[in-house]
């Protein structure tokens, strides 16, 4: 599975309330029923639109979130581990996991989670990280 780490400036507590925050923002629901429901929304790439059904499967206050994202035959787990390193200060590892009901697709997520293949993916997840720490830490 990917992986990446990244210290923010903040406290686990401030970190973890921002993303609660962000995804409720982004899902168009209140906190308690962030972990209820399922949310579908659409994506469109290469002029192909596809359904998105995504659903928070561990809220786990000041330590984990994870979601589950399933795009047709895949299916995507992320997971934010967080970690207090101090008051103002903590360290949170972002986690991705794919698999899918297709042969093909599975094999090809295997592959490119294999040491040294999996370059883009860490690449794609350290922006995602340092995206967040600009948002968060303003």
């Amino acid at each position: 599975m990917p992986h990446q780490s990244l210290s923010f400036s903040i406290s686990s507590e401030t970190l973890y309330n921002n993303l609660v925050d962000m995804l409720c923002t982004t899902f168009k629901c209140a906190k308690e029923d962030l972990q209820k429901d399922s949310f579908e929304t659409t994506m469109n790439q290469h002029n192909r639109t596809f359904k998105v059904t995504q659903r928070i499967t561990t809220l786990t206050p000041y330590q984990k979130i994870a979601m589950e994202s399933m795009i047709n035959d895949d299916t995507i787990l992320t997971i934010y581990s967080i970690e207090s390193l101090g008051e103002s200060e903590c360290k949170v590892t972002l986690i991705e996991h794919a698999s899918s009901k297709s042969v093909g697709r599975r094999l090809n997520y295997a592959l490119l989670s294999l040491p040294g293949l999996n370059f883009l993916s860490k690449s794609r997840i350290k922006s995602r990280l340092y995206a967040m720490k600009h948002q968060f830490e303003r």
